[in-house]
Order: structure tokens, then sequence, then C-alpha cells
């Protein structure tokens, strides 16, 4: 990264001093002594007349992560990323890939960074990876308010594309002076470049560093030149959590990506009670057939229901990606039985060995008492009257009147009243209830239908 930008001249003098200093970095931000986590990023650089990384022996040195470079513009791919990517995954290190970004002023030219980002780097959803990265360091020419939009549509989009959220990489002196000490950017970890004996300070309201990149000339074994190397600022438990991995265990390793071909991308939106069920919603798109309704597999309780496409209209996603346009929603309803399930959506990409787990929720069914009632009041006296069922009794719903907040009675809804035509007509006469009491001054009557099963008890209350 450092290849890109030149360096002022007090960092030119510290960065040997600061590779020398590496050694002294075991103590985390809060003061514990710990092995320091360091590991390099690379990009064609580092592969001199093709020479190939050794990153088994990277491994080896004791590299906690490696970050490598995927793309620079809307064009440029590294052409040693798809290897190094793979040896990493093979090698069983931490990994994450970065963009080199090139803003400029050209309409869409952030969503089409993104999609080519994504395009070569995939979701990076793969156990041991971690988010994505914007490099941010050159402005072209943007002025500070319009670099900053320009980069959170990157972020927004790749946050949409990939349901990561991103890293920033940048230096000092660049967020300040060409981003303004812009501090909207902090729900993204950081990774600063600073290149000095002391720890960086806070820059764009940033709390602390995720990532300190402290010299663009160390030494890594395996690799053939000198290489960018960071440290982590954290416990490793808290990096393998980046990296989506359990607290202990071997990191797995990966299979050689398909270059050909990209996991779906999607999340959840809701779910929530609906006749009959669980309304469920999400969205879910496919990086290598933007045009087509991906299909995702919904599971429930550890068995496969249904396998409906995410192909209905989702005015909002094509606002906050365009990219993606609208037509990407899945939107069904469940028809679960009454309790608590749980529910699980994958997204299902264009190659059959390709899908993203959008998660799973719990979702509770539920089934209320329902019913209908009328009160009416001549002079001292009130009458109520209705009926009452409970999809889950066995028996008559029991039914409370209240008057005024006192308990007055409770009886069974077990008269012969006619219930109204349509669903309810299966359920038979013997669900009315009528009852009547004297009141003097004004009154707030309540009728509650006690519930019987997996649900809760239903009120209603009149002024009369």
């Amino acid at each position: 990264m450092a290849l890109h930008r030149p360096l002022p001249p007090a960092r030119r003098r510290l960065r040997r001093a600061a590779a020398a200093l590496a050694a002294l970095l075991a103590l985390g931000a809060a003061g514990t002594a710990q092995a320091a986590l360091t590991g390099p990023d690379v990009s064609s650089h580092q592969h001199p007349s093709g020479y190939t990384i050794d990153w088994s022996a990277v491994h080896a040195s004791g590299a906690a992560f490696a970050f490598v470079k995927a793309s620079e513009g809307s064009t440029y791919t590294n052409p040693y990323f798809a290897a190094d990517w793979a040896a990493l995954g093979a090698n069983a290190t931490i990994r994450g890939a970065y963009h080199f970004a090139r803003p400029n002023a050209v309409p869409g030219s952030a969503v089409a960074q993104a999609q080519h980002f994504v395009a070569v780097a995939g979701t990076s959803t793969d156990a041991g990876d971690l988010a994505p990265v914007l490099d941010l360091e050159v402005t072209g020419g943007l002025a500070p308010a319009d670099l900053t939009a320009w980069a959170q549509t990157w972020l927004a989009t790749v946050a949409a594309l990939t349901g990561r959220t991103p890293i920033i990489y940048t230096y000092p002196y660049f967020w300040k002076t060409a981003m303004a000490g812009s501090a909207a950017f902090t729900a993204y970890p950081l990774w600063i470049a600073s290149y000095s004996s002391k720890q960086p300070g806070q820059i764009g309201g940033w709390p602390t560093w995720t990532f300190w990149q402290y010299t663009d000339a160390g030494t890594v074994a395996g690799v053939p030149t000198k290489v960018d190397v960071s440290t982590f600022n954290g416990t490793q438990d808290q990096l393998r959590a980046m990296a989506g991995l359990p607290a202990t265990g071997p990191v797995p390793t990966t299979p050689v990506p398909d270059a050909a071909s990209h996991r779906p991308t999607g999340r959840w939106t809701s779910a929530a009670a609906a006749p009959g069920g669980v309304r469920v919603t999400a969205w879910a798109a496919d990086p290598d057939s933007v045009g087509a309704a991906v299909p995702v597999r919904v599971s429930v309780d550890g068995s496969v229901v249904g396998t409906p496409t995410a192909g209905a209209a989702r005015p909002d996603l094509a606002v906050s990606v365009p990219a993606l346009g609208a037509g990407h929603g899945l939107d069904v309803t469940l028809p679960l039985t009454p309790g608590k399930h749980q529910v699980c959506l994958t997204a299902l990409g264009a190659a059959s060995t390709k899908s993203k787990d959008l998660g799973c929720r719990t979702v509770s069914v539920r089934e209320d008492p329902r019913g209908s009632a009328t009160v009416t009041r001549k002079g001292d006296r009130i009458w109520a009257t209705g009926w009452a069922v409970d999809p889950q009794g066995a028996g008559p719903v029991t039914v409370r009147l209240t008057i005024n907040g006192r308990l007055i009675r409770t009886f069974a809804a077990q008269a012969q009243t006619p219930l109204p035509t349509g669903s309810w007509a299966g359920w038979g006469p013997g669900h009315g209830y009528a009852t009547t009491y004297p009141v003097h001054g004004k009154a707030r009557v309540c009728l509650s239908l006690v519930n019987q099963g997996y649900g809760s008890t239903t009120t209603s209350c009149w002024a009369r």
C-alpha cells in the first residue's frame, strides 16, 4: 500500500527504526502483556519477476494474518490475488482482501469500483476471512465533502453485497486534510498507517485503531521483498472473532476459489407473526448474476420446507445499493404450528457449490383467542354479548368482565350463539355469551378472553 504514496521526510527517517521497534509491540492497548499479533499485506510488488510467495513459510514464521490487494479502480485486478488468496486459505492463515480506491467525479464510480472489488475478491464470508478493506489514500481531485460521499457509497455497496462491515485503511495526514477530519466513519474498523515509534493517536472520531501498519520495510519469511507489516489491536480471540472463528481451534483450510463465481449475498429483514404462521422478509442477490432472482432455501427446525426465489420488489434496496436494482426481495408466509421455531435462510448462488447462510432466527407463532363483542348501556345497567374461540383450546373460552378496573365475574363462552359465516362456521354454535351488570356513573367496561395455549389473553374495553 505504501508504494502508492510518497512518505513525508520524517516518516522516511523513522520507518527503519519502526521496523526495529516491532519486537517491542508486546503490550496491547490495555497494557497487558501478550505476544504481538502481526501480519503482512502484499500486492503485485511482492512478486518480482513472477516470484511466488511461500505462504507456508509466512504462516510458520508466526504471522497472525495477512492482507492481499485484490483490485484498484474499476478495472485493475491484481494478477496474483487469486493464487495468494487460495494459498492463505490452504495454509490456514486468517486473511483479508483490500481495494485501492481511485475516487473520481464520474457518476456511479464508487458503485462500479465496489462491484469490481466483490467480483474479484468475493464476499469474504468463509471462516477465517476478515472483512473487506477500502484503501483510501488518494483524492482523485475530489473535495472533502465529495470524497466523503464517494467513500460512503463504496462502503455501503460492499456491505450490501457481502453482508460484512468493511475496514477503512488510511493515514493520519490524509484523513486530516483530504477528509477534513471527518467523524462520519466510526462504524467501520480503522486500519491506520503510521510509521512512527509511537502508537497512532486518535483521528476522525475513532476511539482507537484496529490494525496499525507500522512499517513498509518489514522482513517476513517467505516474502522476497520488503513488505508492509501491521499489528492487531486486540487479543488472539478478538482477531479470530473478526474472522468468524471460535475462540479456540485451528483456522480451517479453504479450497481454491472458483474465479468464475462468487457467493451470493443478502440479509434478513424481518420475521413477524401473520395470520396462519410467520411472515419472513429478506433479500438476496448473486454478484455473478445480478439480474436473476436468487433461490433461498428455507429451513424450519432443521428441515427444509421450501426454496422460494428472492424476486419481489424492494425499492429500498434499489436506493441504498443501486447496482443491485429492486427485484431481490423475499416475502413469504410460513404456515407454522403455534410455538417457537427456528427459521434459517440460505441464499443459493448460480454455481451449485456457492451459497450464503443468511442466518437463523427464533420466531414465535401465537394463537390468541379471538371473538367479537357488543357492549351497550341501558340506564344503570350494561349488557355484554358476543362469542369467543381459541384455536388451541380444548374447551370453551373463559371470559372475564371488569368494570372500572374491578373484576366483576368470570364465565365460559358456551352459549348456543351462531358464529359468523366463513372460517368460524366450522366451530359450531356453542361459543357465545351474554351477561349484564348494574353500574352507576361513568363506566369503563372490559372483556378479556383468557388464552388456553401458546399466545396471550386479549382484552377489549369500552367507555359506557
